[in-house]
């Protein structure tokens, strides 16, 4: 017996929480926050610590423009941060720079893409070598969007100030050396793990679950 069976997605919810989880990551490299919490825990005060940056002026580099990106965009304009956007690979928008354009001038570089079909990293080896010296990598999008074993490499090298992730090529994730560098910050997976974001995602089932049905007896 064939039956007929509907699928419906969650519109993207949960773009505030994204968003602020980014700069969550940003300020905890750019402020030192590990290092200096474990100073203290440590009983010493500054050693070991260099001088915090201060994310007023610097380039901010946001690939992937949609809605998350979006509200990235306005916290870091807030913090007079210049920011700087990607066009995707097949257009370009009034205002967007290419992807290799937004590597190299940028201080941080944010991703915020949705994946590839081919399911292949969009940043790797190459990528990397166009990244400013002392820059930070951000990734709160998904885990293959970036290549792992390139990014520990190129963190181990010291060219890259750190790097904030919070999603990973394996989840939960399998241990790699990279996650234990001292410029790294890991969370989780919880950027977008808010009760708001939560509750959202509930009404929006429940919403869509009601729609069904009214379509569904609308036709009988």
């Amino acid at each position: 017996m064939n039956k007929k069976m509907v699928v419906r997605g969650i519109p993207q919810v949960g773009e505030n929480a994204v968003a602020e989880h980014t700069f969550s990551l940003i300020f905890a490299i750019t402020k030192q926050l590990i290092p200096s919490n474990q100073n203290i825990r440590d009983g010493r005060w500054r050693e070991g610590i260099a001088p915090n940056v201060e994310l007023r002026g610097k380039s901010l580099g946001i690939i992937g423009y949609g809605k998350i990106g979006k509200v990235v965009a306005l916290i870091g304009k807030s913090l007079g941060m210049n920011v700087l956007t990607a066009s995707n690979r097949s257009s370009s928008k009034a205002g967007q720079l290419s992807m290799e354009e937004v590597l190299q001038q940028s201080d941080i570089v944010t991703i915020h893409a949705s994946t590839t079909n081919n399911l292949e990293p969009i940043i790797n080896k190459k990528h990397f070598e166009m990244m400013k010296e002392g820059a930070i990598l951000i990734n709160t999008a998904r885990g293959g969007l970036v290549d792992y074993d390139d990014l520990e490499k190129v963190l181990s090298s010291g060219k890259l100030r750190g790097a904030g992730l919070d999603v990973f090529p394996e989840e939960p994730n399998t241990k790699r050396k990279l996650y234990d560098l001292p410029n790294v910050v890991c969370t989780p997976h919880l950027a977008y793990y808010t009760n708001e974001t939560i509750s959202d995602m509930n009404l929006q089932l429940l919403d869509q679950a009601i729609d069904y049905f009214n379509n569904l007896y609308a036709m009988d």
